[in-house]
Parts: structure tokens; C-alpha cells; sequence
């Protein structure tokens, strides 16, 4: 992403929807800049959906098209990391999935949350739209994990350039 500000709105769309494998589907970023790809995972008795889309309003349609496509299964939700485009539409989830994240994100939700949600506000009117009403949420459950990994903010390709890197090493 450039450092000007975004010009085009970042909001998912439920077209181009793919089926992988079976029980395996995303919802393609259609290229677009802040909208990552969204994984629908089924199983027997339950749906996980993989990003929530930036924002309530991108999330609340994951949501209705993961619940479609559940049938009544229970439906899980998990982000691959605390970024907006990727986590900041949980709270569309509450009482319908149960939200579920590894201990790492869980600590950069709390503590870096409200930081990159003020960055990304001043990237432009677009991304401030669909930032409205965001309410960062506790996961329902968080688990730990036994491997160490690093991973560095700046590798993201969602971090726009010029913000600021952070490095974290998980335990």
C-alpha cells in the first residue's frame, strides 16, 4: 500500500466465492488493498470462518454468508493476526461464533489494539468509514501454544508503508 491515503473503499464482497476444496472456501480479496482473503472451513458439526473482513459492517456479511453456509452448524471464528482488516469486525460474531485466537494475538488485541485502530482511522476517509463503531472484543477463548516463532509487522503486506514496525517473538 502506498503512504498516500486510500482512495477506494475496503470493503469485502461476497462474489468470486470459491470452493477449494470440499468444506473448504474463501471469499477472495478481489485484489483490493485492506481486504484479506477469507477462509470458510467446514466440518461435520461446526464452520470455522478464518478474518472477519475490516470493520462491523464488512463482518456482519461474512457472518450472514457463513451462517448460510453452516446450515446449523456451530460456527467459529479465528484471525490470523490483530490487524483491522483482519480482526476488527469480531464483534459482528457475538453470540452467533464463538471467537478464538492463540495467546500472542490476544496480548497485541489489548495492548496494540486501540493503537492501530487510531493509525488506521488517519489513513484516509475510506478506511475511517469502516472503522465506525468498532468495539475491540475479548476473544471467547484463548489458547496457548507450544512452538516460538517471530514474525514481523513489517513482512505484513497489509501494514501500510511508512507505519510503524513492531517485532514480536511468541512463546
Amino acid at each position: 500500500m502506498s503512504s498516500e491515503a486510500l482512495t477506494h473503499e475496503p470493503i469485502v464482497e461476497i462474489t468470486q466465492v470459491r470452493e477449494l476444496a470440499r468444506d473448504l472456501v474463501v471469499i477472495p480479496n478481489r485484489s483490493v488493498e485492506l481486504v484479506p482473503n477469507i477462509g470458510v472451513i467446514g466440518g461435520s458439526h461446526s464452520v470455522l470462518v478464518v478474518e472477519t473482513g475490516m470493520g462491523p459492517r464488512n463482518a456482519e456479511k461474512v457472518l450472514a454468508f457463513a451462517t448460510e453456509y453452516a446450515r446449523g452448524r456451530r460456527l467459529y471464528l479465528t484471525t490470523t493476526h490483530f490487524h483491522p482488516e483482519h480482526a476488527f469486525g469480531a464483534q459482528a460474531f457475538a453470540g452467533e461464533a464463538t471467537y478464538l485466537v492463540n495467546g500472542a494475538q490476544a496480548a497485541d488485541l489489548t495492548g496494540k489494539g486501540p493503537a492501530y485502530l487510531e493509525m488506521f482511522r488517519g489513513l484516509g476517509a475510506p478506511i475511517a468509514r469502516q472503522l465506525e463503531g468498532v468495539e475491540l472484543v475479548t476473544p471467547d477463548t484463548v489458547y496457548e501454544t507450544r512452538t516460538s516463532s517471530t514474525w514481523a509487522a513489517g513482512s505484513c503486506s497489509c501494514v501500510p508503508r511508512g507505519a510503524p514496525t513492531a517485532r514480536a517473538t511468541r512463546w
